[in-house]
């Protein structure tokens, strides 16, 4: 530290050291007034009940999916990224709020996301960000409280008159027209889209099926009903080949179809030179068991075929390499990867994830993810028991909480009974003992903190 001549007058020309500290404030109050770059937009894209599997395979030499695996390959694609639940609402309400389902409770028996939680929309909207969401999903509605923070939320599925319809053109209509309105404004954006046409009953209109280049006249029937996948589960029978073949079959054909839709926003974007400035995350809010372990549809379990989801996300200088990464991925991890991208470091302490930017700059192979599954008593009791009133479902009238880290897994349910999968566990019995114990430990641990750290009460919208 340079000592103060006291003895000198003050009139005195300044030192050359407090010349160059003037100088350096003024270069600083400089660079405060130079205005900083915009945020990046915001896209969020939920492809409903689309397995991880769901995009990037091919049928008959046709790419399922050549309008994500092309945003992909000037994107990072994650292929181990896994949702919190396997359904709908309190997959949303994590996507929304960065919470695990015991956190925010938007689940069986409560059935929407009450307002004193904070949701990205509502965020981003207090920072400037024009909002608007387009759902195709009954759940993924005002009503649940997923509209929070949304300045108009609009439903792709009214006026759908078949089952080969449902909304993913209408979806891709309003998503275009803000897009160009948006283009006309400075306001930065946040826009969401919700497609459905991978759920139940599986029933593709003519552009799927010609995208794949499938016969429709070599099908066995063109449509697989809720009916008969709900069959497989309630008989306990093993479906057949066939009866797999063909829901796989129409599964994809969905998939295509909705990519085509999809595609149509992507050249939205690039049309308006707004897709280079635009943070665009794809990902699915769960999967389909398609018939894995005489299951169907996505309830009652946390099977990797329900969890396990495509995640790609792209912005340039940011996710931008084109390649797959391995690093293990939560919904949880959302939240506060936007918020890392459009430069907000006050990112709530409550949440459990981490950006995407700083797990790929860090070691994660080994950290842990959770999901979580409420007791379904009014969908067993209320939808199960009129649609299969001789049907015993006491089985899946339960709770479930899973942990993974790395290639283990933990289920565990609210009987006291838990399951290890793996990839790679060790062949003794003891080794596998002391794994499970271990890990029941810690999900223990994890479940315990997460409820308590959810508020005392709700209250609804």
């Amino acid at each position: 530290m340079r000592r103060v001549d006291r003895s000198r007058p003050l009139t005195t020309a300044p030192h050359r050291g407090a010349q160059l500290i003037t100088v350096a404030s003024i270069l600083i109050g400089l660079v405060a007034c130079v205005p900083q770059p915009p945020p990046p937009n915001v896209v969020l894209i939920v492809l409903d009940t689309v397995r991880a599997d769901g995009v990037g395979g091919k049928v008959n030499g046709h790419a399922v999916t050549p309008h994500l695996d092309r945003l992909a390959t000037t994107g990072l694609r994650f292929d181990s990224a896994y949702a919190t639940a396997p359904w709908t609402l309190p997959s949303h309400a994590t996507l929304f709020t960065g919470l695990a389902p015991s956190q925010h409770r938007a689940v069986h028996e409560r059935f929407v996301l009450a307002n004193h939680y904070t949701t990205l929309a509502e965020h981003l909207k207090e920072k400037g960000f024009a909002t608007y969401g387009v759902t195709s999903n009954p759940w993924v509605t005002k009503g649940r409280g997923l509209a929070q923070g949304f300045a108009a939320f609009e439903a792709a599925y009214a006026g759908a008159e078949a089952a080969s319809d449902k909304g993913a053109a209408r979806a891709s209509d309003l998503a275009v027209r803000f897009i160009e309105a948006a283009a006309n404004t400075e306001q930065p954006f946040f826009l969401f889209v919700n497609y459905l046409e991978a759920h139940l009953p599986y029933a593709p209109p003519d552009e799927g099926l010609l995208a794949l280049g499938v016969n429709s006249a070599d099908l066995l029937r063109r449509e697989y009903t809720i009916g008969e996948a709900e069959e497989i589960i309630t008989s306990a029978r093993a479906a057949s080949d066939d009866e797999l073949a063909l829901a796989r079959l129409l599964y994809q054909c969905e998939i295509a179809y909705q990519d085509q839709q999809l595609g149509r926003v992507f050249e939205a974007l690039e049309a308006q030179q707004l897709l280079d400035n635009t943070l665009v995350i794809v990902t699915a809010d769960h999967g389909e068991h398609l018939g894995a372990g005489n299951m169907t549809g996505h309830e009652f379990s946390l099977a990797d075929d329900v969890l396990q989801v495509p995640l790609i996300v792209r912005l340039p200088g940011l996710y931008d390499s084109g390649a797959i990464s391995s690093t293990p991925v939560s919904h949880l991890d959302i939240v506060p990867t936007v918020l890392d991208a459009v430069g907000d470091e006050a990112a709530p302490e409550l949440l459990d994830g981490t950006s995407l930017r700083a797990l790929e700059e860090s070691d994660g192979r080994d950290r842990a993810l959770i999901a979580e599954y409420s007791e379904p008593v009014t969908l067993i009791n209320d939808y199960w028991g009129s649609r299969h009133p001789d049907f015993d479902a006491s089985n899946f009238a339960v709770s479930l909480s899973s942990l993974r880290r790395g290639q283990v897994k933990l289920i565990a349910n609210t009987r006291g009974e838990m399951g290890l999968f793996n990839h790679g566990l060790p062949a003794t019995d003891s080794d596998r003992e002391s794994i499970g114990k271990e890990m029941y430990a810690e999900l223990e641990a994890w479940t315990k903190r997460l409820k308590e750290s959810a508020p005392s009460s709700d209250s609804h919208p």
